[in-house]
């Protein structure tokens, strides 16, 4: 269609018809430079020693929406005798490509005179973006406004919905999580959800507790809130807790007892339940006995949170560790053992989660964190860097490969976390 209009451009007739979008509907969003004809017209005039000859490109989104277009005109050439111009990056400005898209590259002469575009050639140098996709709620595909349609990025990227890996190998759309298959035209887990005694009240095939927009569950074992969504809604809510803040103060404590954050970082900070519980009770019943009640239960409250939390970080982390020992296995090393305790020279012991040794003989430590944030203990932060600096001793029975009294060499204590959200 982009040809069509071309050819009417300078034909002053059509020659052919268009298919798809029409010429009209391109060039009528907002911004386009009155046509194709006007982006033409933004050229220089003829001159006596350049000829209005150039090379020119348009550039348009996926849904063939005016991007942006420019142009680089031949050489200048004052003796009549003709001159050769390089157009590259030294003469090309540097186009902006904010999203998925085309850009169409073409040579136009408008002069009487002979003009030659010799060994033209456009290279495509890949960027950042591997792929552009739109989902269903459930992580089916909408092929047809996703890069996909446009046959962008090969190899094909297969981390797609929530972080999970897509397998097309029968056309199926099935998403393969870490411990479990994801529908993504139905919504619905293939198989139980390994964590049920969590989530009594709903189906064990449910995912993300049929709300995938505040939701999100990469591991297919439980849901978690989804990091960023709803912000709107939220802003609304933090807006209106202030709010009542200004106009209603007992509830102030209510929400902070709620959320475990603190008001004024806008609940971006944490902040003690039980010292809420305390502010709360204080507007209940002004007494210090109700204090204390107030303040024993809600500890109780959160060190039941807290417990289980520690013990879903603790799972998270050991499935990590398994697939660090696992890469190492892969690598080649040998004598590969996990969980080993090791005394650095210091005095400080530490437990090292996997150590392992290379063909050459050569050990290395790895600590596995499951995340970006999570944070080393404080033995770590003392014995890694005496270890890596004057090395340490296996203590205590030691693991196979690593018997107690094993000595270790200087060696740096390599922290592995995860590529993308685990």
């Amino acid at each position: 269609m982009i040809l069509a209009e071309l050819i009417n451009a300078f034909a002053g007739s059509a020659m052919v018809n268009s298919h798809g979008a029409t010429g009209s509907q391109i060039t009528g969003q907002a911004g386009f430079p009155s046509g194709i004809s006007g982006l033409i017209g933004n050229q220089p005039a003829q001159e006596d020693s350049r000829p209005r000859a150039s090379i020119n490109w348009i550039v348009l989104d996926d849904q063939f929406k005016y991007v942006s277009g420019g142009f680089d005109m031949v050489g200048t050439d004052a003796s009549g005798n003709g001159v050769l111009k390089n157009h590259d990056l030294g003469t090309i400005p540097t186009m902006s490509i904010p999203k998925n898209g085309y850009i169409y590259v073409y040579c136009s002469n408008e002069s009487k005179f002979d003009v030659f575009f010799d060994n033209l050639q456009v290279t495509h140098i890949r960027g950042p973006i591997s792929e552009e996709t739109h989902y269903y709620p459930f992580g089916l595909t909408m092929a047809g406004i996703s890069s996909k349609a446009l046959n962008f990025g090969d190899p094909e990227n297969k981390i797609k919905y929530n972080g999970i890996e897509k397998e097309d190998a029968f056309e199926i759309g099935i998403y393969d999580a870490q411990l479990r298959e994801l529908d993504g035209q139905t919504g619905r887990w293939w198989q139980i959800d390994p964590k049920t005694e969590n989530m009594e009240m709903w189906s064990p095939y449910a995912s993300n507790y049929d709300n995938p927009i505040l939701y999100s569950d990469p591991l297919g074992d439980e849901p978690e809130s989804a990091d960023g969504c709803c912000k709107g809604i939220w802003d609304a809510v933090v807006s209106g807790v202030t709010w009542v803040n200004n106009n209603l103060n007992p509830i102030t404590p209510l929400a902070e007892l709620i959320t475990g954050k603190s008001l004024n970082s806008n609940f971006t900070e944490s902040k003690s339940r039980t010292e809420s519980a305390v502010q709360l009770g204080t507007f209940l019943v002004p007494t210090a006995k109700a204090e204390t009640i107030i303040a024993n239960e809600v500890k109780n409250v959160v060190i039941g949170q807290v417990e289980k939390q520690v013990t879903k970080n603790a799972a998270k982390g050991a499935a990590f560790e398994k697939v660090v020992v696992n890469d190492v296995v892969k690598s080649g090393e040998k004598n590969v053992a996990q969980q080993v305790t090791i005394k650095a020279n210091n005095g400080v012991k530490t437990k090292v989660d996997v150590v392992s040794k290379t063909e050459s003989g050569t050990i290395k430590l790895r600590e596995a964190k499951a995340s970006e944030t999570a944070p080393l203990t404080k033995n770590q932060k003392s014995a890694h860097p005496s270890i890596a600096q004057s090395g340490g001793t296996v203590v205590g029975k030691g693991k196979l490969g690593f018997p107690g009294g094993t000595q270790i060499p200087p060696t740096v204590v390599e922290v592995v976390r995860p590529k993308k959200p685990f």
